[in-house]
């Protein structure tokens, strides 16, 4: 599709003048001021990425995987503007409560082919070298890949919250050591899973309350304790045992050989469908 049919192209005034080098870039450019990253070989996969959003982010727009292979060592990669949203719930304009929401993907079409060669490097391959839908964006915190943590700057803005600083001085370190396009509300976002993280490792373990029922009267099942599930693989093994040598003695009638074999494969059959219907000794 030809970018000048798109709906972003500004045509010029009326008194334009005839010489093109005075026209905006984007007037001019096949490539509407978004050229894509050079075709080459990487040594590997992420340095590949690494340089397609390094090129991106100069030319206004960002890079993600749309789907890959690494053990057939094939990646594809596209425009985080590609793609369309899918209406899953049935919205209309009449149904939907939010309506002045902005969509991110406008079904650009830009894709690249990331291959792994014989020796092990990765060669980009444009598929489709032309972005359509949309122009340069004019600041790179209007794309989220863009705005990524590594886990040195995850670590860093973990230490600076344990030292008290407030989100605005987190901010400011995060912004000059590691990526500018970082927004506040990456960091607010930063500080509350770090939050929920020390939660869960503060909280200690659910126990699952007990009945009389649920607590074993044998003494070898006593011997897990109370803090111990029944749900757990040693308790299974131990009430399997039980079943075996103590319980299954002492039922009248005797249990059949065929049945025996199966109350020793699953124990949770026995407690639910045979001990409860058989009738047993009055020292079980």
């Amino acid at each position: 599709m030809d970018y000048l049919q798109e709906d972003y192209y500004v045509a010029p005034p009326p008194n334009a003048p005839d010489d093109p080098s005075a026209l905006p870039p984007y007037q001019t450019d096949e490539y509407n001021g978004m050229p894509p990253p050079p075709e080459g070989e990487y040594p590997d996969l992420p340095e590949l990425m690494k340089a397609c959003q390094e090129h991106g982010r100069q030319h206004g727009y960002a890079c993600v995987t749309s789907s890959n292979n690494y053990k057939r060592g094939i990646a594809y990669v596209r425009c985080d503007r590609g793609g369309e949203y899918v209406n899953h719930w049935k919205l209309t304009d009449e149904t939907r409560v939010r309506k002045n929401r902005t969509r991110r993907l406008v079904g650009c079409k830009w894709k690249a082919r990331a291959k792994r060669n014989s020796g092990d490097q990765w060669v980009l391959t444009m598929m489709h070298d032309k972005h359509t839908g949309h122009g340069p964006s004019n600041n790179p915190t209007s794309h989220p890949s863009l705005r990524q943590l590594s886990s040195e700057a995850y670590e860093a803005a973990k230490q600076a919250f344990e030292a008290k600083q407030s989100p605005k001085q987190v901010l400011e370190l995060l912004q000059q050591q590691f990526n500018p396009a970082v927004t506040a509300q990456d960091v607010y976002n930063l500080k509350a899973k770090l939050g929920r993280a020390e939660s869960a490792r503060n909280t200690p373990a659910k126990i699952t309350q007990r009945t009389d029922f649920d607590i074993p009267t044998d003494p070898a099942l006593q011997m897990h304790g109370a803090n111990h599930s029944c749900n757990s693989t040693s308790f299974k093994l131990t009430l399997r045992q039980t079943l075996v040598k103590h319980i299954m003695p002492k039922i009248h009638p005797p249990i059949p050989t065929v049945l025996r074999g199966a109350i020793n494969a699953n124990a949770n059959a026995v407690i639910t469908n045979v001990l409860p219907s058989h009738p047993l000794h009055s020292t079980v």
